[in-house]
């Protein structure tokens, strides 16, 4: 969702603080960073400040109020296996934390800065106020809880594999297709290998070799906290190759004599 994206804008919410009073037409939500002084006045109601690193919210936490982000980015992080996975990576205009008012039930994510960021936040009354009064909120909604529903799938293919070489490659397939920039020369992705490595519940390390690795191969370009792929089919060529190397090895471990 691009932060010029005005769907989310002119509804009348409750203030908060001042017991649900509702806020004047002048005094509408616009999440649209043309208008700055709509978004200073906004701020002042509904705004809080966080620094790079501090948690918005903990899994498990109790609260019911969603966020959307004014400045800067959140990462949405979940423990599975008692590892850090970065699920998502959201930025300014898009919307977080709705789960605990449409499930009622603890949150499932951990919140954490990965800037210095604005959010604005509200309390359910003034989500269902936005999803009522906005068709186009509700869609973008919808559309967003089908794009995180797709990125748990693909999460959890990419546990079925076991080698290290199978699930990164698997995931930078996955990256391309949802978050690739496409440029002369190839598709771009903007991810270190520490970022890379959240997101696949691998070591730093392990994700450098396999991608120092890949780059021999002439399979991706390392950049400066980037990463080019030239062609993706070569890529898919990899991932190809490891599926079957490793239903040999497997053939092989069947056949051998406990």
């Amino acid at each position: 969702m691009s932060s010029t994206d005005a769907d989310i804008r002119k509804v009348r919410l409750s203030d908060p603080s001042q017991g649900g009073a509702s806020i004047r037409p002048d005094e509408s939500l616009v999440i649209d960073n043309s208008n700055a002084q709509k978004q200073r006045q906004i701020f002042e109601r509904f705004g809080r400040t966080y620094r790079a690193g501090e948690f918005v919210f903990k899994e498990g936490d109790i609260g019911r109020e969603m966020f959307i982000i004014q400045e800067g980015q959140v990462k949405l992080i979940k423990k599975i296996r008692g590892e850090r996975r970065v699920i998502e990576t959201v930025g300014a205009g898009d919307f977080f934390g709705e789960m605990a008012i449409l499930n009622s039930r603890p949150r499932s994510l951990t919140a954490e800065a990965a800037s210095d960021v604005k959010l604005l936040i509200f309390p359910p009354e003034t989500f269902e106020a936005l999803v009522v009064s906005n068709t186009g909120l509700a869609h973008r909604i919808i559309r967003t809880l089908a794009g995180r529903l797709q990125n748990a799938d693909n999460h959890i293919e990419n546990l079925l594999y076991l080698d290290v070489e199978s699930k990164l490659v698997n995931a930078l397939l996955k990256l391309l297709d949802t978050t690739g920039i496409p440029e002369k020369g190839g598709i771009r992705l903007d991810l270190t290998p520490t970022e890379l490595a959240e997101k696949v519940s691998l070591t730093a390390d392990q994700v450098k070799r396999v991608m120092l690795e890949l780059g021999k191969n002439g399979v991706i370009q390392i950049q400066k906290k980037a990463l080019l792929v030239p062609d993706t089919a070569k890529l898919e060529k990899a991932l190809t190759y490891l599926d079957m190397r490793a239903e040999l090895q497997f053939a092989k471990s069947q056949k051998e004599p406990l």
